[in-house]
């Protein structure tokens, strides 16, 4: 079975059109989602309204969380509180009752996803050390994660107890090898961070224990201006230039 992973589309729907594209012509059998579907976009329910249609299972992100309980996002920056207040006047209540039903991470058959990682929907996996910690609880041999928006990956090994950062990075594939845990970050598809533009997303492929990182090129432009037509902030249009 091939599943597709996707993480923050933070409603851009050009991105999140071009990703299920991608995902459908390599012969996807299923799609989940790990959360952070809105914020910083244009098109969040749009963007929802596709999830929902299209994903077996979604997880909530630290932006459905603000969305629910906007006194919760102090920590956000101005322009990311400005997108969070867009956010909730675009939303309907069917899809605010939909965040409400949403769990913080799920296991599924094999493997696990979260959006920030087992401890928190809110904790950034940005080193090996940070990883350990998920994957010491972990009660599968697979985590899934976002949040950071950089794709990459780390591994457990269960005899000397101790993580590593792996050669996934930014885009590729790695096959699991038994006796080792992963977790692995599937980028984000909305706003890319590590200064590549692309849309990322992950595929993992059950049969062959293969996991590849995917880059997908998409209509960067309209996503950009409907930013700005929308009357959000312009840092949020320019940064998807940058991948930044």
């Amino acid at each position: 079975m091939r599943i597709a992973i996707v993480s923050d589309i933070h409603s851009n729907l050009h991105a999140l059109d071009a990703v299920l594209q991608d995902a459908d012509n390599r012969s996807v059998d299923l799609y989940h989602c790990l959360g952070d579907i809105v914020g910083y976009g244009a098109f969040p329910q749009e963007c929802c309204n596709l999830i929902r249609e299209i994903c077996d299972e979604t997880v909530f992100g630290n932006h459905e969380h603000a969305v629910l309980f906007p006194e919760h996002s102090m920590s956000f920056n101005p322009d990311a509180k400005k997108a969070i207040n867009y956010t909730i006047d675009q939303l309907n209540e069917d899809t605010i009752n939909w965040f409400h039903s949403l769990e913080p991470h799920l296991v599924l058959d094999d493997f696990t996803i979260a959006h920030g990682s087992l401890r928190s929907f809110d904790e950034y996996v940005s080193d090996a050390t940070i990883a350990r910690l998920s994957l010491e609880i972990l009660q599968t041999d697979l985590l899934f994660v976002g949040h950071t928006h950089y794709p990459e990956g780390y591994q457990y090994d269960l005899e000397t107890k101790s993580a590593r950062a792996m050669d996934l990075i930014g885009e590729g594939e790695a096959v699991l090898e038994d006796g080792l845990r992963y977790l692995i970050n599937v980028g984000s598809v909305g706003q890319p961070r590590d200064g590549d533009p692309r849309a990322a997303y992950g595929i993992y492929d059950t049969e062959t224990s293969k996991i590849e990182i995917i880059r997908v090129k998409y209509n960067l432009k309209a996503a950009a201006d409907a930013i700005i037509k929308a009357g959000l902030p312009p840092h949020l249009s320019k940064r998807l230039y940058a991948g930044r």
